[in-house]
């Protein structure tokens, strides 16, 4: 029973291992190469039509999309995803072709109807039972209005657009053909294995001729010995108006058994270029079952029968999809069933290969614009890709999940149209989304590449598993490459990816034992700028360990192949740690990060004991590192890393500074800017228009700044910023003061008046007794006319110069003085009486004089008469009676 089950186990093991190598041989030759992630597409719109797409065609201009589904409609639509219209076809459309800017649109429906639209919808023409069978190709010579269509059992049938009796038909297939002289005979037709047409197309368009490529059985008796072979044939033919013109036969006799798959015809203008895929998968040769062969006819005669010879040919992997030629004749573009596109140069008869990707679905459509080359190409699970002319991948994104059934590129590549056959339509504007190709791979010291290694590339928000050799389209960006091999070792590798980067890797990283490990240290803000010396530490896994003292001069160590870990040590510098795998020589830059220090300052001047609002800057290396602004106090702080720097210091009013200062710790330091000088320009004169001569004294703050002199009535004073007091003093003028503010104003006008002198006269009689109201009249450089005070004062001030001074008053002589004023003077000036004064003053006396003389004798008169009243009274009466007195 065991042996049974260990029987039945190898069985099923024996199978897993045949089903394996047989998938094996029929997977595709070539593994998808590009791995990236899905990228979105800007300006995409989306719309859903009915039915299946089986046909879209773009303007040139991108401005409007004819859509058709298997369902009967044909929809022309806006650049916008708007239908503009639509109309049915009856039993679904089977081809649809516009011209080269949509102004017609020609439909062939299944029930073999012939419909012919303007781009506003209107009807231009309509032939019912345009064939006698299904249509198997379209051909619109839209530059000749001219419709030609091929059917199912080998009719051709051309239609004048907008003429109703305008057409032509032959039978292709209802007759032999043998050209003498050649002894080359055609027996037979399989119109059901490959019938179609294809237009001839040249660098101004299409050129009005056209080839019916037809499996035919081929009888060839050139060489004396009749050979019989399957071959396909190609007839060409020109369409003018309803005429059908056949030219001649070509034999594709070197494809004998082969299938034609695909088919492009180029007229260069001398000769004619014949591009065949074709396929026969029952070929002993593998690398020759699916081929694609150029070929060259350069003459060739009405009704003629040739065969000719390919100049090129290619293996493919896999049977040709479609092949395209550009219009401008210079590239061919090639999509297979192995997943592949692959893009060829023509250029004088000369083919050369020049890249090929793989696109890791199988295509089913493929679109070619010529200026910029662009490929856009749909695979059956729906994604679209699109390719320029050196193989960038500009965009893959699935825009569908059904199969991509129809595609077409605008003018410049500027818009896509993608139709699906869920009926989803894809239109696509400004797609172009450039990448980086990285192509890495593992190569051992001849150079050769070694497969099989891992890869892992991580970085802007990815992270990608891949193997050796890879290519990949990535966005520009920082990236962290892991490469490891089983039997090698590991290495990681950081890159920044800005262009198309090839990057091998030396296997010798991996396998050496003893390895130079080259430090370049250096500071993380540039790389010139190096430690004089800094102190290693390396520690390896097995216990090697290393402790020295390395300069930029000796930065080497010799180590053997490990991994360590390293800590670098510098003056100024933050340590260095790094994980090293030495597996070859290794050179290992550390960018060392310098130590934060402190910068306090503080800026002022000579002038301002602090600078508020100076503008202070730190540069290195010519680089601005910060910038502040002084405080009230004039203080700024910087926290820079260590270095030399260069301290830029601004401030209004002040000469910019710069210092150079190296900061290796906390740092205060003050600055002292000099003030910036302006020249203040004076005029001193004289309120004649004199200019004066004399001094000036400046304040600033109220203090004595400094002290000028000016002659000639002009002073330059250099000054700094602020406000001033200016006091300009003249001899013999009065002083005058002005406040300004440097520098807002730096000229000045100042018109002195003259000194003023007190002039006091006092006004006395002849008996120094003053006089009020005596009347002053002065006379000269100022002329007036006053009294004096009740104590004979006048007091005036007077400018310098001569004056005459008149006194007068009433019952005093007038009188008249002359003074030089040229200081304060003080004079006395006697007014001398009239007689009539005199008399009048000395009135009262002359009176009293006449006076006392008559008083004294009544006094004695009295005082006598007193006394001998007085006697009497001491005399009896006997005695006056004897004197004779009375009683």
């Amino acid at each position: 029973m065991e042996n049974r089950s260990v029987n039945i186990h190898l069985y099923m093991f024996v199978c897993i291992v045949l089903v394996l190598t047989i998938a094996s041989m029929y997977m595709p030759r070539y593994r998808a190469e590009y791995v990236t992630p899905i990228i979105s597409i800007p300006k995409s719109i989306y719309t859903k039509i009915d039915g299946s797409i089986t046909s879209i065609d773009i303007a040139y201009d991108g401005s409007h999309i004819a859509v058709a589904s298997d369902t009967g409609y044909l929809y022309f639509l806006g650049y916008d995803g708007r239908i503009l219209w639509k109309t049915p076809m009856r039993a679904g459309i089977s081809h649809m072709q516009g011209s080269i800017n949509l102004e017609y649109i020609v439909a062939v429906s299944k029930a073999m109807e012939l419909t012919v639209y303007s781009y506003n919808g209107s009807l231009v023409d309509y032939r019912h039972r345009c064939s006698r069978a299904q249509t198997r190709s379209l051909l619109y010579l839209y530059d000749r209005s001219i419709v030609v269509l091929l059917d199912e059992l080998g009719w051709i049938y051309s239609y004048a657009i907008g003429r109703p009796e305008g057409r032509g038909e032959e039978w292709i297939l209802g007759y032999s053909y043998t050209v003498k002289g050649y002894s080359l005979s055609i027996a037979r037709f399989d119109p059901s294995i490959f019938t179609e047409i294809y237009p001839s197309k040249s660098s101004q368009g299409l050129t009005g001729e056209a080839a019916i490529a037809i499996y035919a059985r081929i009888s060839d008796n050139r060489t004396g010995v009749l050979s019989i072979y399957d071959a396909p044939l190609l007839r060409f033919y020109r369409f003018t108006d309803t005429i059908i013109e056949n030219l001649f036969q070509v034999v594709l006799d070197d494809m004998r058994g082969y299938r034609l798959d695909s088919l492009e015809l180029y007229d260069t203008g001398f000769s004619k270029l014949i591009l065949a895929a074709g396929s026969n998968p029952a070929n002993p040769d593998p690398k020759a079952r699916y081929l694609i062969r150029v070929y060259e006819l350069s003459e060739y005669k009405l009704s003629g029968f040739y065969t000719i010879r390919s100049f090129w040919s290619y293996s493919l992997g896999g049977r040709c999809v479609a092949v395209r030629m550009d219009s401008s004749g210079r590239y061919i573009a090639v999509v297979s069933e192995d997943y592949q596109l692959y893009l060829f140069g023509i250029s004088a008869h000369i083919v050369n290969y020049l890249w090929s990707i793989s696109l890791g679905y199988t295509p089913s459509c493929i679109a070619l614009e010529s200026i910029p080359l662009t490929i856009a190409v749909g695979v059956s699970d729906g994604w679209v890709y699109m390719i320029d002319e050196v193989g960038d991948l500009l965009w893959r994104s699935p825009l569908s999940l059904s199969k991509a059934t129809s595609i077409d590129l605008s003018n410049l590549g500027y818009r896509l149209a993608v139709g699906f056959s869920d009926g989803s339509l894809a239109i696509l504007s400004d797609a172009r989304l450039k990448k980086r190709i990285l192509d890495v791979s593992l190569t051992d010291p001849t150079g050769v590449s070694i497969t099989g290694a891992n890869l892992t590339i991580a970085g802007m928000g990815m992270e990608i598993y891949t193997t050796t050799p890879s290519r990949l389209l990535l966005p520009v960006g920082s990236y962290t490459i892991v490469v490891d091999h089983i039997d090698i070792g590991k290495a990681s590798i950081d890159i920044r990816l800005a262009s198309d980067l090839c990057l091998e890797v030396d296997s010798r990283i991996l396998v050496q034992p003893m390895y130079p490990l080259i430090f370049n240290v250096y500071d993380e803000r540039s790389i010139d700028i190096k430690p004089e010396s800094y102190r290693v530490e390396v520690e390896g896994r097995l216990g090697f360990n290393v402790s020295t003292t390395l300069t930029p001069v000796n930065p080497i160590l010799v180590l053997p192949r490990d991994t360590y870990n390293v800590k670098v040590y510098a003056d100024h510098y933050k340590s260095y740690n790094a994980t090293v795998r030495l597996t070859s020589s290794v050179n290992l830059s550390i960018p060392l990060t310098p130590e934060y220090y402190r910068l306090a300052l503080t800026v002022g001047s000579w002038l301002d004991e602090f600078i508020g609002r100076a503008s202070v800057e730190l540069w290195w290396m010519d680089k601005l590192y910060g910038y502040t602004y002084t405080s009230a106090r004039g203080e700024a702080v910087f926290t820079a890393p260590y270095g030399d720097y260069i301290l830029k210091i601004q401030a209004n009013h002040y000469n910019p500074k710069a210092i150079p200062i190296r900061l290796t710790d906390d740092t205060v330091t003050i600055i002292s800017l000099d003030p910036t000088i302006y020249t203040l320009t004076a005029s001193i004169k004289g309120y004649d228009g004199t200019p004066l001569f004399g001094s000036v004294r400046i304040y600033r703050a109220g203090k004595l700044y400094s002290e000028a002199s000016f002659t000639d009535g002009l002073l330059r004073a250099p000054l700094p910023y602020g406000s001033y007091r200016f006091e300009f003093i003249s001899s013999g003028w009065r002083r005058y003061s002005v406040d300004l503010v440097i520098p807002d104003k730096l000229s000045l006008e100042a018109i002195l008046q003259p000194e003023t002198y007190t002039l006091t006269i006092t006004v006395v009689d002849d008996v120094d007794k003053p006089l009020e109201g005596a009347r002053i009249t002065i006379s000269g450089p100022e002329s007036l006319a006053s009294y004096t005070d009740s104590y004979g004062i006048f007091r005036r001030e007077l400018i310098r110069g001569r004056y005459t001074v008149t006194v007068s008053m009433d019952g005093y002589k007038p009188t008249t003085t002359y003074i030089d004023l040229s200081e304060s003077k003080q004079i006395l000036l006697r007014l001398q009486p009239e007689f009539i004064t005199i008399l009048w003053r000395y009135l009262p006396y002359i009176l009293l004089l006449a006076v006392i003389p008559i008083g004294s004798l009544l006094t004695i008169i009295f005082y006598l008469r007193r006394r001998r009243m007085r006697e009497l009274e001491e005399v009896s009466e006997e005695e006056l009676r004897e004197l004779g007195v009375g009683s």
